[in-house]
């Protein structure tokens, strides 16, 4: 009874959600654009149902503030449903071009992640307006620095430690209807080289060049590239130098480590430091400096059991759920590490994420709000055994 209900709530809403997701679009949300940020907030706000209490935590280091949504319900541990409102296109970027292309909505973000958090939002909207929200004990938290690691709002997911029962996150999910039960860690560093500075028209020979000596590093790390699977490691920026016909005497390099197994990053990390100890070129001094790092989410028991509710939940619904294992970071990584079993991808389906053709697929939408509802009338969800609850009139 409470499918159908739901399901004929959210086709009566549909043109009303495609609008909000494309109020959502409108918004140039860039991790650092925190105007932008901070409006995306207040829409989020504005839209959520009244019934939950709004904390907001200040941002720090440059970053807009986060926010926290809260209810109680009839059990002690709500689950905490994740989405992020800070994107990676940058602050000139034109957001306001949401369009709709037969089966598709596409436009900047509306894949990573502002679906997602439509998702989110509209899952609660229409649970209280089948009168199913109430005893639902849910916490929900929009963070604002996702896209930078969670510098800033990590410390609120793993301060959830003991707190919440499970974690929903809603980046978006994968072509073939996929959900993510596993996820990369990734780790940050920073290479600065200080080499001597001169004129190039007046050395012959030996020079102690910094940028030579990072070029040396380039090739080596690229080298400890493993495979998609296992560990894979990326240079991708590199800074220093004056001009052509001066001798470079400081350079930074930049690369990322994206691995599924902590000891298999420690065997490298001890590898890198080992080599990178001594200068190839004399006169050159190295300093390796570790940037952000995000744990993996890993497919524990508790991982488990959750995706075995949300496959149960879909296939109630007539909907196809598939298991993805994802070379991307994201904050479900902080809940998992503290030990709160958490899925991801239970976003719409979409791809071509910071492309010109980001998209949606539409439906999609609709299929995993009606998801979402469902899964959170899951006594399971909540840590207490269905067989307890027979009857229960959520």
């Amino acid at each position: 009874m409470n499918n159908n209900t739901i399901k004929q709530s959210i086709l009566k809403e549909r043109e009303n959600i495609k609008e909000f997701i494309k109020f959502l679009v409108d918004h140039n949300s860039f991790t650092l654009n925190t105007k932008g940020v901070d409006k995306v907030a207040s829409i989020l706000a504005e839209a959520m149902p009244r019934v939950f209490k709004h904390e907001t935590v200040t941002g720090k280091a440059g970053f807009a503030d986060h926010h926290i949504f809260s209810k109680n319900g009839k059990w002690d541990k709500p689950v905490v449903l994740v989405g992020h409102m800070d994107t990676l296109w940058k602050p000139e970027a034109s957001f306001n071009r949401l369009y709709e292309d037969g089966d598709k909505l596409i436009g900047p973000a509306v894949n990573d992640m502002k679906a997602g958090l439509t998702v989110i939002v509209w899952a609660l909207k229409v649970l209280e307006k089948c009168g199913l929200l109430e005893a639902l004990p849910i916490k929900v938290i929009f963070n604002s620095d996702e896209e930078m690691g969670s510098l800033d709002s990590k410390k609120i997911f793993t301060g959830l430690k003991g707190k919440v029962s499970a974690g929903l996150v809603y980046e978006d999910g994968g072509i073939g209807n996929t959900v993510v039960t596993k996820r990369v860690g990734i780790t940050d560093y920073m290479l600065e080289v200080e080499g001597v500075a001169a004129h190039a028209g007046l050395y012959y020979g030996h020079k102690s060049s910094a940028l030579l000596e990072v070029a040396h590093r380039i090739i080596w790390l690229e080298s400890l590239n493993k495979s998609r699977d296992r560990l894979s490691l990326n240079v991708g920026r590199i800074e220093g130098g004056l001009a052509t016909n001066i001798i470079p005497d400081n350079v930074k390099c930049n690369f990322e480590i994206r691995f599924w197994d902590e000891e298999e990053l420690k065997k490298i990390e001890d590898m890198i430091k080992s080599k990178i100890s001594k200068p190839v070129i004399s006169g050159c001094a190295l300093m390796l400096v570790k940037g952000k790092h995000r744990p993996p989410l890993n497919q524990n028991k508790g991982e488990k059991k959750l995706f075995n509710l949300v496959l149960k939940t879909a296939s109630a619904l007539g909907q196809k759920v598939v298991e993805e294992h994802r070379n991307g970071g994201s904050d479900a990584s902080w809940l998992s590490i503290v030990g709160i079993p958490s899925i991801d991808g239970l976003g719409p389906i979409g791809d071509l994420d910071r492309t010109e053709s980001e998209y949606i697929i539409t439906e999609t939408v609709f299929e995993r709000i009606e998801l979402t509802a469902n899964i959170l009338l899951s006594p399971e969800l909540y840590g207490i055994p269905s067989y307890k609850n027979p009857h229960s009139k959520l």
